[in-house]
């Protein structure tokens, strides 16, 4: 796995110089990128990610679905009431290298091979290259927002210089959610990202954001591989 080589890494360097955050197109080489969506979308065995208030956890989609109807519907309850009054909530699926020790699951050999790309020179060169920041990858995973997943706004890295999302959503659009909002320091909206096939994301860690949640009626996988830098 590669960097693109016709990354206009000037435009880049200088949008993330004006915001403080910055959207990268065409960020793989092609062939990487095609790579990875179909590691997401059809060889990652995922799990129900979410938090209820600082705790966050991980269930595999087996065990959620042994629950009882009453036991969902309480914890679904909790979350929409911390959504609805303001605290930060989140609700996705996700893969990563650090989870709840009761997993089984074994990662695919394709999620494994770009988490160690992002951890590498290539990329930590790239970033600094790009935010004038010497870090190391803190924390990653696989993200997958299905319909009616969501995060609320707020920070979920706060202690992290950069933050980043790698989309790998195809022909996504924006009526079907799942779009990333960032704010300003009085809570209004200052920019949004749609999902982009093959695109970068890199945000001060700090930065108040929210994802949209994802329609019913959404056509394609909101994939990506998201994470840290310290």
């Amino acid at each position: 796995m590669n960097l693109n080589k016709k990354i206009d890494l000037k435009a880049a360097k200088k949008q993330f110089s004006k915001t403080k955050r910055v959207q990268i197109p065409d960020i793989l080489d092609p062939a990487a990128a095609e790579t990875l969506n179909s590691v997401l979308v059809e060889k990652t065995a995922w799990m129900l990610n979410y938090n209820l208030g600082s705790e966050v956890i991980w269930r595999e989609m087996q065990e959620f679905r042994s629950m009882t109807s009453r036991s969902v519907k309480k914890i679904v309850n909790k979350m929409y009431e911390a959504a609805s009054t303001g605290g930060f909530q989140f609700v996705r699926h996700g893969r990563g290298e650090d989870q709840n020790p009761v997993n089984t699951l074994p990662l695919d050999p394709g999620l494994i091979d770009v988490f160690k790309f992002l951890k590498s020179k290539e990329m930590t060169d790239f970033l600094k290259k790009v935010t004038g920041k010497s870090v190391n990858l803190k924390t990653v995973e696989a993200q997958w927002y299905k319909p009616e997943n969501f995060q609320t706004r707020g920070s979920d890295m706060p202690e992290a210089t950069l933050g980043f999302v790698l989309l790998m959503a195809k022909n996504w659009v924006a009526d079907w959610g799942g779009n990333t909002y960032f704010y300003d320091d009085e809570g209004r909206i200052s920019e949004i990202f749609v999902p982009k096939f093959n695109s970068l994301e890199i945000f001060e860690g700090k930065a108040p954001r929210s994802i949209t949640d994802v329609s019913q009626f959404s056509k394609d996988y909101r994939v990506s591989i998201a994470g840290s830098y310290s």
